[in-house]
């Protein structure tokens, strides 16, 4: 019994024990996501996108979809939701479709794994994909219908394929591999229209790959010839197939290729100035990212010999700065001239680029790899401390202190899983990623395991913490009007209707109701299956100021009434509360 620790150790650094427990944690990770992270999710809040692709993947399933009517939304995403569609009935297609979030989600673990698998052992690499998992991307994203629940995960495959051979080039398995690779490729694309930057980004660190009977300078071969062709015939049939069929609906190329997005720019926007304040901008949101990443970072950085860099650990910082310097070049120019950043900057895209998050964390860990080196010297550890503290401050500082170009702070766009810890953990997020650092830095010269074991917790500690406050304080707090909403129906299995399919949800509600309130009511009926609903603005329901609204359902009447606390607390009857808000449900019979 004493020696049961060591086995199960050994155990998982074999394949067969690795594999069982990367599928346990992916398991267990689809379970947490569903059953905590998504508990309180009861309606869309990621306006207009989430209703976006929720239409367009009711219009695949109803056969009405056109891409005259929504060319300017990938179709991929909203196709992986149709086993939502086909499989549940419409009063539980959302919550299948959140099911299908998280499936899709947490499959990015397996690539990364295999990503690891280059550097580490199997249980290190085990190590990190579960922090991984534990990080703001599957807090955050999970919770909408939004496409990158989809181009997360095709994105790490494409990463794994660009960089690695699955296969050995010479066995008949790598022809299918490279026939995925370009699926995988126009997939993105049709997920997301920042995709195509990407691919040009994707199939470099691809050619960079090693294979038989190179030449330099350009590393050319016939038989490496033949093995691009393989990934661009997909690739290209797919693409050809999706924007040929825009076009024949009347749909110019343009719109089709993605690249009427921020088409409309004030030409006083464009100058050289604002160019470079928006590379600054994005730079500071790197360095955020990377913040808790950075002093495995920069050691692991140390290391780097451009004459070796063939070599897995070198090839894969030329790969890194190749995939990021292509993202940020897409999103320098989108925020550059999107016209709701003129004349004064308002957000920028972080949810664009939270793949640097996952891809920082492998460069990290790849430090405790094969080169790994304990180093010692004081001088070393000092020099890694000041530039990491230097830069993650700058960075701070530009982004939420407004230390150059403004005097606010910069917002993210929602849904921006690290632009969501920083503006939670405010001053602490810099704080606590430099006490990462710190500490990491001056275990450099301990033992291996330990150094991996210290960087793991802290890291698991950082991403706990600072999940839980987004969770607290943005994401459940955006719920309110869903889950009033939600509540509302909890009573429908008391009122008796015809067929509950076609029956009509009528809401009477303040005059004075706002469109985002009236909008936000509207979708979450639409999403949970009563698309038969009408909003009614009410002198009568404005004048009594305990009122929420009023539900006509069948042969019921359902008041939604506001509390305070106090009464809350007293009451015995139907009640509910969210973020600070109390209320109670009176149900009565139609006569």
């Amino acid at each position: 019994m004493q020696n049961f620790p060591g086995k199960v150790l050994k155990f998982l650094n074999t394949k067969r024990g690795a594999a069982i427990a990367l599928v346990c944690i992916y398991v267990l990770g689809v379970l947490f996501t569903v059953f905590v992270v998504d508990a309180n999710v009861h309606g869309p809040m990621h306006f207009n996108d989430e209703v976006r692709y929720w239409d367009i993947a009711r219009a695949f399933y109803e056969g009405s979809f056109s891409f005259a009517a929504d060319a300017d939304y990938p179709p991929f995403y909203s196709i992986s939701l149709l086993p939502a569609f086909y499989l549940f009935s419409p009063f539980a297609r959302y919550a299948a479709a959140r099911w299908l979030n998280a499936l899709y989600l947490t499959s990015a673990i397996f690539p990364a794994f295999l990503l690891l698998r280059k550097f580490l052992d199997r249980r290190t690499s085990l190590l990190a994909v579960f922090v991984l998992l534990c990080g703001p991307i599957q807090v955050v994203i999970a919770r909408t219908l939004i496409s990158e629940n989809v181009f997360y995960p095709i994105f790490m495959w494409l990463v794994l394929l660009a960089f690695t051979h699955l296969f050995p080039v010479n066995h008949k398995a790598h022809i299918l591999e490279n026939v995925l690779f370009g699926v995988l490729l126009a997939l993105l694309y049709a997920t997301r229209f920042i995709g195509l930057v990407l691919i040009p980004a994707f199939l470099l660190v691809w050619w960079l790959k090693p294979f038989a009977e190179e030449k330099l300078p350009l590393l050319f071969s016939w038989k490496k010839f033949a093995h691009l062709l393989m990934v661009l015939a997909p690739m290209l049939l797919i693409l050809a197939v999706w924007q040929i069929a825009g076009v024949r609906e009347g749909v110019s190329l343009k719109t089709m290729l993605g690249f009427s997005v921020a088409d409309h720019p004030d030409p006083a926007q464009l100058g050289k100035r604002r160019l470079l304040m928006w590379a600054i901008f994005y730079f500071s949101y790197t360095i955020l990212i990377a913040a808790p990443y950075l002093g495995l970072m920069l050691a692991s950085f140390t290391r780097f010999k451009l004459k070796d860099w063939q070599s897995d650990e070198n090839r894969w910082w030329i790969s890194l700065a190749l995939i990021v310097f292509f993202f940020l070049l897409a999103c320098v120019r989108h925020s550059w001239r999107a016209a709701y950043n003129y004349p004064d900057p308002v957000k920028i895209q972080g949810r664009y680029i939270m793949y640097f998050g996952p891809l920082f964390l492998i460069t990290a860990f790849s430090f405790f790899g094969k080169t790994f080196k304990t180093r010692k010297s004081l001088l070393f550890a000092l020099v890694l401390i000041v530039l990491s503290a230097g830069i993650t401050i700058f960075a701070y500082a530009v982004l939420r202190e407004g230390f150059i170009y403004l005097d606010y702070p910069l917002a993210s766009s929602v849904n921006s899983p690290y632009g969501s810890l920083v503006l939670s953990m405010k001053i602490g997020y810099p704080i606590l990623a430099l006490v990462i650092t710190l500490a990491c830095v001056l275990m450099l010269g301990k033992k291996r395991t330990l150094q991996i074991g210290l960087f793991a917790l802290l890291l698991l500690g950082f991403n706990i913490y600072g999940s839980v406050l987004v969770h607290q304080r943005q994401l459940t707090p955006r719920q309110l009007l869903n889950t009033q909403i939600y509540n509302l129906m909890e009573t429908f299995d008391n009122c008796a209707v015809e067929d509950p399919a076609t029956a009509k949800v009528t809401l009477e509600i303040p005059a004075d109701t706002t469109a985002r309130i009236i909008r936000s009511w509207h979708q979450a009926l639409n999403f949970n299956g009563y698309t038969n609903n009408e909003l009614i603005p009410s002198e009568e329901i404005a004048a009594d100021e305990s009122m929420l609204f009023r539900a006509y359902y069948g042969d019921c009447i359902i008041d939604v009434m506001h509390l305070d606390e106090k009464d809350f607390d007293a009451l015995e009857g139907i009640k509910f509360s969210q973020s600070g808000y109390f209320y109670q449900i009176q149900l009565k019979k139609i006569d």
